[in-house]
């Protein structure tokens, strides 16, 4: 009676720790898959980037222009922060943002959470930096948060 009262306990024990794995794995797949913030290039061409929780890139919508431009640059499940670089850079390479045609890019920040749009507005414009035309200048970008309510 003792032995099969022990293989019980580790058996409950067991099916606990299992469960409990299970729900936080689920749970945090949810959270990835969930879009918590949507980052949008705005110029020509135009590029949206939906955000997850965990800051990673898990949706792009581009311009028919950039469509193909976009997809070959292989830009999601990346860091948001490298994923608006590596795509200002490709617009500078492509000659959408140049000095010579007085281009300019806004970036705005949607989220529900006021901290949160704000948090990532500050870290996409500290981070952000445009270098036209192979020159060493550097130009900043516009940022601006957009509330979802």
């Amino acid at each position: 009676m003792n032995k099969l009262f022990v293989f019980m306990m580790k058996f409950v024990i067991a099916i606990c720790i299992f469960t409990v794995i299970f729900v936080a794995s689920a749970y945090i797949g949810y959270l990835y898959i969930t879009p918590t913030s949507y980052i949008s290039l705005k110029g020509t061409p135009s590029v949206e980037f939906t955000v997850n929780a965990f800051d990673r890139v898990i949706d792009i919508e581009a311009d028919s222009e950039m469509g193909e431009i976009i997809n070959d640059l292989e830009l999601k499940n990346r860091n948001i922060s490298n994923a608006v670089q590596t795509t200002v850079n490709e617009l500078v390479s492509e000659g959408y943002i140049s000095q010579n045609n007085n281009s300019s890019l806004i970036i705005s920040v949607s989220n529900t959470d006021v901290n949160k749009a704000n948090k990532m507005m500050k870290k996409l414009h500290d981070e952000i930096k445009i270098n036209l035309d192979g020159t060493d200048e550097i130009q900043m970008v516009k940022v601006e948060t957009i509330i979802i309510k």
